[in-house]
């Protein structure tokens, strides 16, 4: 009889084993052993004045741009102190667009976006075409398609409040045209 249990024990462990390393061996051979390509040139700074056209924008309307992502740690920081629903609420009839690298499922960023009410369309994008130098980042477009506002990483209390006047200006002139 305690032969019948070690054979099953050695069983139930080997079957543990194979389970584990399906799942978890993939994602560490593509983390070690598939390589990405690079990207062709670093991506610079958004600046204030600078004509821009990205996923999503509508031309002749002011647009609110958000690049997040759901595996950003500051992302999900100032996505539950609401300032990206803050920010949609302040947004009148500007037109928001939240672009996002692929690096996450469309599943993953879907469930973010709806689990902290983030406002405005969602734009997926290759990593290797994601057209900002990180996750998070805040542009205001005017309705000629220039920056009127750049704002990357955490927004704490004080950008926050930057950026809410600065949406509200962008609406009223948005509202204007």
């Amino acid at each position: 009889m305690q032969n019948k249990l070690n054979a099953l024990a050695n069983v139930c462990l080997i079957a543990a084993s194979l389970m584990t390393a399906a799942v978890v061996g993939p994602a560490l051979f593509r983390t070690y052993f598939v390589k990405r390509p690079p990207r062709p040139t670093p991506i610079p700074d958004y600046v204030v004045g600078q004509s821009v056209d990205l996923p999503g924008l509508e031309k002749g309307r002011s647009n609110i741009v958000f690049a997040l992502s759901p595996e950003c740690g500051i992302c999900v920081h100032d996505a539950s102190n609401g300032v990206y629903e803050h920010a949609g609420a302040a947004a009148g009839t500007a037109n928001i667009v939240v672009i996002s690298p692929s690096s996450a499922s469309e599943k993953e960023t879907k469930a973010f976006l709806s689990t902290y009410h983030v406002p405005g369309k969602s734009v997926i994008m290759p990593a290797e075409r994601f057209p900002f130098a990180g996750t998070p980042y805040t542009l205001l477009i005017d309705t000629t398609g220039k920056v009127t506002g750049a704002w990357k990483g955490a927004i704490d209390q004080e950008r926050e409040r930057q950026l809410l006047t600065q949406i509200a200006t962008l609406s009223l002139q948005g509202a204007a045209q």
